[in-house]
């Protein structure tokens, strides 16, 4: 990854296929060729308030399973750092765990609320209330600007010992319900930060990109989203607009996205990023989480699409 401070990414069949699978394989490592190379760096500890000890290697770490065609959002269980939530683009309304090699550890699907476009995932605390972690999902996708209300929506985390991949399980929604208050947005970004505080992120259409924070209560009225900042980042050509969002488990540090650019901001400081990193080669890249104070799990649109593990700064 370019990176930069701006403040200053029978015999015969049986060769055959591994010949064939030594291809593949050489492919996807090419694709992989990024960030740092395959340097290996630590996970967050437990003392500083997210994923547990351990190492892991930038670079391709595996590959989204095909049911999983356009993953629009990707978020590291609170359970497993090596499990993966994530979901495809529009109402498809089902929700993928899945190992971050790549292979897929449960099925599940949105129930008790109509879905319209979910565009993001977070994991954090449940809102007030509430024990343990929730699933949020940003229903927020409007590419004709044109939905009256928009919806954050939210469950408990399945347990991850319920790994059933081929069986549909149905988990309980509910909707903290927003609309904008004067004009409509096509949002791709969700940010929940530890505490419970809910940011979405316009995609730049209307002119820039505008963080709004979201005081909607669990199936209670429909509140008007308030601004908190617009971005200083150019969202004037389609790869530039944002799609994607995370705090870090501290809740210190904003990662937002575009398909081919990290922006990395203090979270009490959004006029300028501290860090802009370069994601080459990403596609059409729409899902971003926190591995590490430097690492992010990266997704993109497409089938068979890599899960990447990037280093920023």
């Amino acid at each position: 990854m370019a990176r930069s401070n701006v403040r200053g990414d029978g015999r015969l069949m049986t060769l055959g296929v591994a010949a064939m699978a030594a291809v593949i394989l050489t492919s996807v490592v090419g694709w992989a060729v990024g960030v740092r190379g395959s340097d290996t760096r630590p996970l967050f500890s437990p003392a500083e308030g997210g994923l547990g000890d351990g190492q892991i290697s930038t670079g391709i770490q595996g590959t989204l399973p095909a049911i999983i065609r356009e993953s629009s959002g990707v978020a590291v269980s609170s359970t497993d750092p090596a499990l993966l939530w994530t979901h495809n683009d529009g109402g498809d309304g089902r929700l993928f765990l899945v190992s971050r090699g790549g292979q897929l550890v449960g099925s599940f699907r949105t129930a008790g609320v109509d879905v319209t476009d979910i565009e993001d995932i977070e994991v954090s605390v449940c809102p007030s209330g509430q024990t343990g972690s929730c699933l949020y999902l940003a229903d927020t996708g409007d590419n004709g600007r044109d939905r009256d209300t928009y919806a954050v929506l939210v469950a408990p985390e399945p347990d991850p010992s319920d790994r059933r991949p081929s069986v549909l399980t149905d988990v309980a929604f509910e909707a903290l319900r927003f609309r904008f208050a004067d004009e409509s947005r096509d949002v791709e970004a969700l940010a929940v930060s530890p505490s419970g505080e809910v940011w979405i992120i316009s995609k730049g259409q209307e002119g820039g990109a505008d963080v709004f924070r979201i005081e909607a209560s669990v199936g209670g009225a429909v509140v008007d989203a308030i601004p908190v900042a617009r971005l200083p980042i150019d969202v004037d050509e389609k790869e530039n607009r944002i799609t994607a969002a995370a705090f870090n488990p501290t809740g210190e540090t904003l990662v937002v996205r575009s398909d081919e650019v990290l922006y990395i901001f203090a979270a009490t400081d959004l006029e300028e990023p501290t860090f802009r990193c370069v994601l080459p080669n990403a596609g059409q890249g729409e899902g971003v989480d926190f591995l590490g104070e430097d690492l992010f799990v990266v997704t993109r649109e497409g089938a068979p699409a890599p899960i990447e593990v990037v280093q920023c700064p």
